[in-house]
């Protein structure tokens, strides 16, 4: 694991740190621990990118990601913390042996203090006993944008309770970088696995 603190590095000198420690050859997570502020986002923002160019993902998905992860932070910022409190980014990348798959999951833990405290968290834990969506409670309470642009572009998306007491949002992707897609075993695994889990509810 490679670790980051953004607290008060400035923008070259943080973004030269981050882009240095990529590694194309090896599975790597990137724990990037930053103050919440706006500054910060576009550093995160563009470390994304310079990932996907590392790796030479298709340009339309690097456009992609960058927008989605910034909208994460962004909202992790305006939403889910105070000013000056450390929330936390974890990047995580692998690429097949051959080259042609990608992998990439960000996710976004907020300390749960901002304009939609800790109760988002826990609502959502709640009505995961209910068996209600929990996509619907965060829509309600962030807004539906953010959602509506991942829930097309991505693999996974996922909310759950962070260890820094707020939320924690998680993305996954795969692409083969062949043809911009997942490749047709990972979709097939997928699908596997939604039935799985229609199967357990059922008997649930």
């Amino acid at each position: 694991m490679k670790e980051f603190f953004l607290i008060e590095q400035p923008y070259e000198s943080a973004f030269s740190d981050l882009v240095n420690a990529i590694d194309t050859e090896n599975d790597t997570i990137y724990t990037i621990h930053y103050r919440s502020d706006f500054a910060n986002s576009k550093i995160i923002r563009d470390f994304v990118g310079a990932i996907f160019d590392a790796f030479e993902v298709p340009v339309p998905w690097r456009g992609r990601f960058v927008l989605i992860t910034d909208e994460l932070v962004n909202n992790s910022i305006e939403h889910g913390s105070e000013k000056n409190d450390i929330n936390e980014c974890i990047i995580k990348t692998h690429r097949k042996a051959d080259n042609s798959l990608f992998r990439i999951s960000v996710e976004v833990h907020d300390t749960g203090k901002g304009r939609h405290k800790t109760d988002l968290a826990d609502e959502m834990l709640h009505k995961k006993d209910e068996k209600i969506d929990s996509h619907e409670v965060y829509m309600g309470k962030r807004g539906r944008g953010l959602f509506r642009i991942t829930e097309k572009i991505v693999d996974k998306l996922t909310f759950g309770v962070s260890n820094k007491g707020g939320l924690v949002v998680k993305i996954e992707k795969c692409i083969d970088t062949n043809n911009n897609s997942c490749h047709e075993e990972e979709k097939t695994e997928k699908s596997h696995e939604k039935n799985a889990e229609k199967i357990s509810e059922k008997k649930s």
